[in-house]
């Protein structure tokens, strides 16, 4: 099913709802008559609706409503032979679950005839459907949670309107892109009722080009954005016909990638690269950068280790744990490589530097690594051993017990040291969860 951009051209109210003919259907309880379980019959002296319902079974199972249109279900409007082309259809609507505002966001699709369909919310609670050429039926599939028709208001003439329309999307953002790369999008453009060929402007710029294949029956454009300096860019663009326009905002975003870097295993990105190219690179790299903890949303880590799923990669060993926003990279931990790097499994890894290998793209709704194939610990010896027990030191009944005194730490899973003694440690006002007691260089998990 094709999308539909809408926009309305103010001129074709007063052509529209001043047509020739008209007709008001008002709904009644069980007016409708079911053709079946997926499809209820509304008819008029001139037209007929059909409700159908979505293979996704959005409406109730036992039995169809009246005329209440589900999300994903489908309202056809189809004009008997005795009308000639519809001008319009004015929907009012109660506002149970939705406003005209989201009506508007319906796909729409012409069925027959040569024609469009454009929108006009009319107050809060109605909305027209202004069909532009000769058009004797049209689809409505509802994007909104329910929308409950109180009335449909018909308006057609023997003659198709001859009404210029240009429709096409109201935006192309192009993200991020690295300085001294391009990309493009094509967009495509549907006209009616135009005199003479669709013409683009302004002039192609050094950063956004075009190359175009426009008729007065529409066609399509490629559009190009490329950059020399890092920057935010944008532009208007505005496609018309003699009086007819439709305008286009575009805009891209050029940044830098470290010239010392370039995702080789010999010269991996850091984090500061990674977050720097903001999803302007795709493909797989290396990254580099210091364990910090177990990705909880984005920008922020979860206070235990609860799953084995994720890690998130820091430019620096240490970093403010009681931050509200942390800047790092997240990284899926695929399944092969869970035993080694899930901080639940090895919670001794906090910390550590490692540089992996996958595809860069967004994760967590951030800059990220996903997939990752392979890996290296960069930090030598200087890991923790993680051990199953330190000599000398037993966890027993939330109490760790320290025989020798020895001098330990227990870090939770924020990176925080919340114990730094040589005695025995009372872990019982701690909340539940993974901890890590550290000796020098070993490391011994206790599960709170």
């Amino acid at each position: 099913m094709k999308k539909i951009v809408f926009f309305f051209i103010l001129a074709l109210l007063p052509v529209a709802l001043f047509a020739s003919s008209t007709e008001v259907f008002r709904h009644t309880p069980n007016c409708g008559i079911d053709q079946d379980a997926a499809t209820r019959i509304f008819s008029t002296d001139n037209f007929t609706i059909v409700l159908k319902k979505a293979s996704s079974n959005q409406m109730p199972a036992d039995t169809l409503p009246d005329l209440r249109v589900f999300k994903y279900n489908s309202l056809t409007i189809t004009a008997n032979q005795n009308v000639g082309n519809i001008d319009s259809v004015k929907i009012n609507i109660t506002p149970t679950k939705c406003t005209v505002e989201s009506l508007t966001d319906a796909d729409i699709q012409v069925v027959s005839g040569q024609g469009a369909i454009v929108t006009k919310p009319i107050s809060d609670t109605c909305a027209a459907f202004i069909a532009a050429g000769s058009l004797t039926s049209f689809t409505i599939v509802m994007s909104v949670t329910q929308v409950r028709i109180n009335s449909i208001e018909f308006y057609w003439s023997d003659k198709a309107s001859n009404v210029p329309i240009i429709n096409s999307v109201s935006e192309i953002d192009f993200g991020s892109l690295v300085v001294g790369q391009e990309t493009s999008q094509t967009i495509q453009v549907e006209a009616y009722n135009l005199s003479a060929d669709i013409v683009v402007e302004p002039a192609k710029t050094e950063v956004f080009s075009w190359t175009s294949e426009l008729t007065r029956n529409g066609g399509s454009i490629e559009v190009t954005f490329s950059a020399q300096q890092k920057g935010e860019y944008a532009e208007t663009m505005v496609i018309s016909s003699g009086a007819v326009s439709h305008s286009i905002s575009v805009k891209g975003k050029a940044v830098d990638a470290n010239s010392d870097a370039d995702g080789s295993k010999e010269n991996p990105f850091s984090v500061d690269d990674v977050i720097a190219l903001d999803n302007a690179l795709q493909g797989n790299y290396w990254v580099e950068g210091y364990i910090w903890g177990v990705v909880k949303s984005t920008n922020k880590l979860q206070d235990t280790f609860k799953d084995d799923n994720s890690i998130a990669l820091g430019a620096t060993r240490e970093f403010d744990s009681t931050a509200e926003r942390l800047d790092f990279v997240p990284v899926q931990v695929t399944k092969d490589f869970r035993d080694a790097l899930g901080l639940m499994s090895n919670p001794s890894n906090i910390y550590r530097k490692i540089k992996v290998y996958g595809s860069l793209e967004p994760y967590f709704t951030m800059t990220g690594v996903k997939n990752i194939a392979a890996y290296e610990w960069l930090d030598g010896d200087n890991g923790l051993e993680q051990v199953a027990e330190i000599e000398g030191i037993r966890y027993i009944d939330g109490w760790i017990i320290n025989e020798n005194n020895q001098s330990i730490r227990v870090i939770n899973m924020l990176g925080q040291t919340i114990a730094l003694s040589s005695q025995n440690i009372d872990m019982r006002p701690m909340s539940k969860g993974i901890y890590v007691v550290v000796n020098g260089s070993q490391a011994m998990k206790i599960n709170r």
